[in-house]
């Protein structure tokens, strides 16, 4: 360790080499984590193996870790145990010292943020009391490839942060680099799929939740943060309809810190509708929304050199700008380019299905859907990006038509 980067060399055994290249991980925060409990300092490392041990088996051995993580981790496992007993979920982890940390200071509460609408809303309804705002790199959805992509999502971040008066820390991880995500997903995604959801077989957020939580541990003791938000992507009735484990992190501690699941009565429409929408009423400047993964592809390099926040033509693309529009926000005002989008043409695509989607992201879709029958008036009027008619349509067609099998392969950023 030193200063605010953190290494852990690991040895493997059994049959764990598909999962993991074997060399050290690293963590590098944007402040010194010096002095911070090395119990506190081993949990980023043990989350960021857990998705390797929870689906392939295996323990994780650590010479020092906090006795509070240490015991919630454990009643986390039983809980995913439980939601799917197909996969291994036994982990054993071995501390040679479980240690007790008192940090936390009554009232400060910090959130995971990404910049995505899901944790955008949680920032704009938590601003006046959140301390402190964490963003990683170096995850599935924000790779460190593109460097000057990171700076600029940053910066924007960094700028949206501190007009709302909260402070921005970010976290930078080699997981990527070490950890086969492919893999895991090739292997386990089917078994984590609901029995009756195999549309869905390419899912494996509830594990990976938990690691993006562990990543954070140091920065919540510096900021001495007594709870953690975490942004939910469903409103708790739709993930029962599709058999998602739920609130679990809600469960997982350390030190004197509690985690909360935010947004969770929210629809992704609602989230829009209920709080960006009076925000933008209130305030001027852009809202920086990153929602898409496809731009990280060799194919929108221009893009991000441009500084584009998203392509605008993937399906999380697309149906977010049609969320904003549906309530009257210019989706330019939060980080899309007018760019090739055409209201009409996606909607040909979704006719002749060559839009394809999870049963998941058919909730989100639905969401819209359901939602155009109340639309405000004053957006119907503005009928931004022309979108008027494709709502017209909308309420006529069945967007199930559309849902993929298991048989179909969907490519990224495609659901």
């Amino acid at each position: 360790m030193r200063g605010g980067r953190v290494r852990c060399e690991f040895a493997l055994s059994g049959n764990l080499s598909r999962y993991l290249r074997g060399g050290p991980l690293e963590v590098n925060y944007d402040l010194s984590v010096e002095g911070v409990d090395r119990g506190i300092l081993y949990i980023p490392f043990v989350a960021e193996l857990l998705p390797v041990t929870w689906l392939a088996g295996g323990d994780i051995s650590v010479r020092e870790l906090d006795a509070e993580y240490l015991r919630s981790v454990m009643l986390v496992q039983g809980m995913m145990k439980k939601w799917r007993p197909a996969l291994p979920f036994s982990t054993r982890i071995i501390a040679g010292e479980a240690k007790t940390n008192v940090f936390a200071s009554d009232g400060r509460c910090g959130l995971l943020y990404s910049c995505g609408l899901d944790s955008t809303t949680s920032f704009l309804m938590n601003r006046e009391r959140l301390s402190a705002l964490m963003m990683l790199g170096g995850t599935e959805d924000m790779p460190l490839r593109d460097k000057e992509y990171w700076e600029r999502i940053k910066r924007l971040a960094s700028s949206f942060a501190k007009v709302n008066g909260v402070n921005l820390h970010t976290v930078e991880t080699n997981w990527l680099n070490q950890v086969s995500a492919s893999h895991l997903t090739q292997d386990f995604a089917a078994s984590l799929a609901a029995p009756g959801r195999k549309d869905d077989v390419g899912y494996w957020e509830e594990v990976f939740r938990l690691t993006l939580l562990g990543m954070c541990a140091p920065v919540t003791v510096r900021e001495r943060l007594g709870t953690l938000l975490m942004a939910s992507t469903f409103p708790m009735e739709t993930l029962a309809t599709l058999d998602r484990v739920g609130p679990v992190e809600e469960s997982l501690a350390w030190g004197d810190l509690a985690i909360a699941r935010d947004t969770k009565n929210l629809s992704r429409q609602q989230k829009i509708r209920n709080v960006l929408v009076p925000y933008r009423k209130g305030n001027e400047g852009q809202i920086p929304l990153r929602v898409c993964h496809p731009i990280h592809f060799d194919k929108y390099r221009q893009l991000r050199q441009r500084g584009v926040l998203n392509c605008g033509e993937c399906q999380k693309c697309c149906r977010t700008i049609l969320g904003l529009v549906l309530d009257g926000v210019d989706p330019q005002t939060c980080g899309f380019e007018r760019g090739t989008f055409s209201a009409e043409r996606l909607r040909q695509q979704l006719l002749d299905r060559s839009v394809r989607f999870t049963g998941s992201a058919f909730e989100f879709w639905n969401d819209i859907k359901q939602h155009v029958h109340d639309r405000p008036a004053q957006a119907a009027e503005l009928n931004l990006w022309n979108c008027n008619g494709f709502f017209d349509w909308l309420v006529t067609y069945d967007l199930s038509r559309n849902i993929a099998s298991t048989a179909e392969p969907l490519k990224g950023g495609n659901q």
